[in-house]
């Protein structure tokens, strides 16, 4: 993945983030400390699970509650069936809970 296209997609991951209106120092960390795209865009999926269950519950069930049923419920292994480099974090979480409904 090109510089361009990883800086892209840290871009994506973060569009919509209240916090960041300019200069963020947590997305240049990010660009400069290359982590891998499979795990920032597994990361944004759990980020996305846990405001989803959060609505469902009325409350916020916290980053730990989130990773336990993130890989306990099923969705991990749903994400390593779904990833690729190609596509979005939202259309790979889109793919998964598309699947998960059909369970």
């Amino acid at each position: 993945m090109t510089n361009k296209t990883y800086k892209g997609m840290i871009n994506d991951l973060c569009d919509g983030c209240s916090n960041c209106t300019g200069y963020c120092f947590l997305k240049e960390f990010v660009f400069e400390s290359h982590p891998s795209p499979r795990l920032l865009i597994q990361c944004k999926c759990v980020e996305m699970f846990k405001y989803e269950i959060g609505e469902k519950v009325n409350k916020d069930i916290g980053w730990s509650e989130s990773f336990e049923r993130w890989a306990s419920e099923g969705y991990a292994t749903l994400f390593d069936k779904y990833y690729s480099d190609e596509k979005s974090h939202k259309v790979i979480y889109k793919e998964i809970m598309n699947h998960a409904k059909k369970i």
